[in-house]
């Protein structure tokens, strides 16, 4: 058994479901946590698993994703250091409705059901950290289900961007075109044409390692009000 560290930190330390506890909490919810990791391509979660756990990502990229009738492949969000998978499942007995697949290797840790409701029942605030959390997730399903119909793909990419920007609280987007792509349901083409567009009139600067720097902040929700 590998009690979860990240610099000093328990794993538990930069998560909204209990980076607000107190630390002697947070040390008993991690006291049981496993310690995971995995290589490219490895499914960590299939749509259809009862949701026995909680998986944390200390570091890596995870793509939730399921298939269409005619086994198009569809990515519902992309996952990476920091986010959960699970913690808003196994509560009601449910089953995964996506699959989780490591796009890059990850380092993984695990919390058992068993020892979250424990926890839960012998200290409040987890609940209360819970329903914070939760309610969060819900705003952010119903900005995704907005930004997937915007009909035009440069206001729906801008839409994208503040949601991610949100997500991380900074004023970078960590990630490649085919995960923008993906998340946005558009065109690898069309992303790159967008971001060129937005890269040449300034409201962004595209930086090594699939760093997008927001620059003309303003000027991109003008856009959007256009």
């Amino acid at each position: 058994m590998t009690k979860c560290f990240d610099k000093g930190n328990l794993c538990t330390h930069n998560i909204p479901l209990f980076g607000q506890l107190p630390f002697e909490i947070q040390s008993k919810l991690v006291e049981s946590a496993l310690h995971q990791e995995v290589e490219r391509a490895e499914i960590l979660v299939k749509e259809g698993d009862l949701a026995e756990e909680i998986k944390i990502i200390r570091s890596g990229k995870v793509k939730l994703n399921t298939y269409d009738e005619d086994g198009k492949e569809l990515i519902v969000n992309i996952l990476t250091r920091g986010d959960t998978i699970g913690e808003d499942l196994f509560f009601d007995a449910r089953k995964h409705p996506h699959n989780a697949i490591a796009m890059t290797a990850c380092k993984i840790c695990i919390v058992s059901k068993k020892t979250f409701i424990n926890l839960i029942k012998d200290e409040p605030e987890v609940a209360w950290s819970l329903i914070n959390v939760l309610t969060k997730r819900l705003r952010k399903s119903n900005e995704t289900i907005e930004l997937l119909h915007e009909n035009d793909g440069l206001k729906r990419i801008i839409k994208f961007f503040y949601q991610d920007k949100d997500k991380k609280d900074k004023d970078y987007i960590n990630l490649t075109i085919d995960d923008i792509a993906a998340s946005t349901n558009l065109r690898r083409e069309t992303v790159s044409r967008k971001l060129s567009y937005l890269q040449k009139e300034k409201y962004i600067e595209r930086q090594a390692n699939a760093k997008i720097k927001i620059i003309n902040s303003k000027g991109l929700k003008d856009l959007l009000d256009k």
